[in-house]
């Protein structure tokens, strides 16, 4: 169903999926004095049952025209309305590229849409973008260095920050370095963006659910080297590297690459060295380890920032400040500590684990300890077989919509009933354990839904538990 606006601008795009990105995208269109015509899945009474869906629809529905419930089909009669059609991200090209769509990702319009001679940084991977994003943002502001940070990282500074903010941001304007987050999802239909530095933390197996193969999602994540300028990326796209490369990009026709650093973890120090006169810098480091819990994923984050940073500024001038840790909300953040009938209990929420990998970095994390995993959820392409021998070690209790599924897999597992009773049996474990320390992880290693909005409400949800539990206990 088609919602008709007033307004008709001469110039016609449009734009596929109103989530976060795709709303951004409709008014960045419309700064740049295009009309928008925004086609959305939902049904007009579900899209409007969110109050930022009310509220954007009612400041836009004189500027926008919206497409309720739309089906392929209405994009392609269409087709001949519009100059080009933005994918906001997680919509597939699929169909659109066999019926003649001239569409774009929203990772190309955005960068035809910069100011000249901008360099955009390109930060992807299975585990850690985002923090690293975060990582090399701090040590810019710390340098004096203007910049724009965004993508899917959610929020900086308070407020979502999506690429199109970039466009939308007249502060944007006046810095000449984006740093962007960018998933396989938006990777995958980008052609046109010729990256400064493209950084790859690591790639492992993840959203098979929405990639045909493996090799589809590789490849998403690494086909833009050969348009890059810098290429970062992790020993043998391993997760939990100690050690990252720093590679030049040598345009010809079959493209080479010539290393140029390698970024070092060293007990606490990080080391640059150069690969052409083994030269070797070392930067002071702190906050990566937390009550005697070496935080690898973070480390590994760490070098992969200073390696971003080797291809914007001379090496020698991060001597000048401390590498520090990021603490994300909702990534292996620890809650606190409680006592239960006289056992230490070391709580942690690690709700933004999506993926086995993720799960793996948080058990590494605490290897060693006596850990009470909370797991689940909805699987995305992969078994948890793949870390059965991994999570020997743990008590498990699962949730969500794959939890027979991952009992099965694992060969254990208690059952639960919702994130509040996993919380409840796991406490009750606990009590009845001889050990005197736990870690109970709360580390999903799945998508959030059905039974959450997004990693965020999970990680809030279980933030609440813990919290009634420390008030019910004191």
């Amino acid at each position: 169903m088609s919602e008709n606006c007033s307004v008709m601008g001469e110039k016609r795009a449009g734009v596929i999926g109103l989530g976060v990105s795709g709303k951004k995208i409709s008014q960045a269109l419309l700064k740049l004095r295009y009309h928008p015509i925004a086609f959305e899945k939902k049904r007009k009474e579900e899209f409007l049952q969110k109050e930022e869906n009310i509220r954007f629809f009612e400041e836009n529905k004189d500027k926008i025209e919206f497409v309720f419930d739309y089906k392929t089909e209405d994009i392609i009669k269409r087709k001949k309305e519009f100059e080009f059609v933005v994918l906001s991200s997680g919509i597939k090209h699929d169909e659109l590229a066999k019926n003649g769509i001239n569409f774009i990702s929203e990772l190309d319009f955005v960068s035809q849409n910069l100011p000249e001679n901008s360099k955009v940084i390109l930060i992807t991977g299975t585990k850690g973008k985002g923090s690293i994003a975060l990582i090399t943002s701090k040590i810019l502001k710390k340098l004096g260095l203007n910049h724009f940070v965004g993508g899917n990282i959610g929020e900086v500074e308070g407020k979502v920050s999506t690429l199109s903010d970039s466009i939308l941001s007249d502060e944007a304007k006046k810095t000449g370095i984006f740093l962007f987050e960018v998933s396989s999802f938006q990777l995958r239909s980008s052609a046109k963006i010729h990256p400064y530095t493209l950084a790859i933390s690591c790639i492992e197996k993840d959203h098979l659910d929405y990639h045909p193969s493996f090799f589809d999602y590789f490849f998403s994540k690494i086909k833009l080297s050969t348009q890059s300028e810098f290429v970062v990326y992790s020993e043998k796209f391993a997760p939990l590297s100690r050690k990252y490369e720093v590679s030049k990009v040598i345009p010809s026709p079959i493209a080479s690459f010539e290393k140029i650093f390698d970024v070092e973890w060293r007990e606490k120090k990080i080391v640059i060295k150069e690969s052409k006169n083994r030269r070797e810098i070392e930067l002071d480091s702190e906050g990566f380890e937390i009550d005697g819990i070496e935080l690898e994923g973070a480390k590994s984050n760490a070098i992969c920032a200073v390696g971003i940073l080797t291809t914007l500024i001379n090496p020698e001038d991060l001597k000048k400040i401390k590498i520090e840790n990021i603490q994300k909300k909702f990534s292996f953040e620890i809650l606190g500590k409680v006592k239960v009938e006289g056992k230490d209990v070391i709580v942690i929420n690690d709700s933004k684990s999506t993926n086995l990998i993720s799960l793996k970095n948080a058990i590494s994390s605490l290897k060693g300890r006596k850990i009470v995993l909370i797991a689940g959820g909805r699987v995305k392409g992969f078994s948890f077989s793949e870390i059965k021998d991994f999570l020997s070690e743990a008590e498990v209790f699962l949730i969500g919509e794959a939890k027979e599924e991952i009992a099965k897999d694992l060969g254990k597992g208690t059952i639960c009933q919702n994130l509040e009773d996993a919380f409840r049996k796991s406490i009750e474990f606990i009590k009845k354990s001889s050990e005197k320390e736990f870690f109970l992880l709360f580390s999903p290693g799945c998508a959030s839904f059905p039974d959450f909005e997004s990693a965020e409400h999970r990680g809030k949800e279980f933030e609440r538990i813990f919290r009634d539990f420390k008030e019910t206990s004191k």
